[in-house]
This record gives C-alpha cells, sequence and structure tokens, in this order.
C-alpha cells in the first residue's frame, strides 16, 4: 500500500512492476481521483 497526492481531480494511469521468482510480473492500473469531499467541486 502506498499514499499519493493528486493535484486535480481526474483519471491518472499507473504502472507496477516487480520480479518474483526470476520472472517479471507488470500491473496496469487506471483509477479516478474525485474532489475533496466538502469542496465546492464535490
Amino acid at each position: 500500500m502506498f499514499n499519493a497526492q493528486f493535484p486535480v481531480p481526474g483519471l491518472y494511469k499507473a504502472c507496477a512492476q516487480f520480479q518474483h521468482q526470476g520472472r517479471v510480473i507488470k500491473a496496469l492500473f487506471v483509477f479516478e481521483v474525485a474532489p475533496p469531499i466538502g469542496t465546492a467541486a464535490g
């Protein structure tokens, strides 16, 4: 798990790559960042 901050709400893409037992594994993610709760946009 990790923490991150994003400058504006919207869609973001991320990629993770790691090696396990000699194999390289990649994971791609697309996620939506919502406006903070209690803001005019949220």
